[in-house]
């Protein structure tokens, strides 16, 4: 196969894909303490019973989705270090308010300027 044809076919195939699941994770670790905060969120799209739902999310939905949950994974595992006495309060509010501005800037610039 020839790498014209084999670009066309990835293409083809990425235009094509659905996506019916995104899992986000992560840890906040407290170095000063060794401890650790861990939170994973998965998110469904479409019945699931079915591998063509157009309930799914096309390749560019689900990186936009997958950015919006990423969010909110990350503030809520700093919420939770917080809560848990791994970082304190203020800490907790500049991280989470730079990390929503981080993917909100992401997000604008990727997928609202077009």
């Amino acid at each position: 196969m020839d790498v014209q044809k084999i670009r066309e076919n990835l293409i083809s195939i990425k235009r094509g894909a659905k996506i019916s699941q995104i899992t986000v994770s992560r840890i906040v670790k407290s170095p000063r303490t060794g401890g650790d905060v861990f939170v994973s969120m998965t998110a469904n799209y479409g019945s699931g019973e079915d591998t063509i739902s157009d309930e799914m999310l096309s390749m560019e939905d689900a990186k936009v989705a997958s950015l919006l949950l990423g969010k909110e994974v990350n503030i809520l595992a700093h919420e939770q270090a917080s809560a848990s006495g791994l970082m304190s309060e203020e800490q907790m509010r500049i991280v989470t308010k730079k990390i929503n501005n981080n993917f909100n800037q992401v997000i604008k610039e990727k997928y609202v300027e077009r």
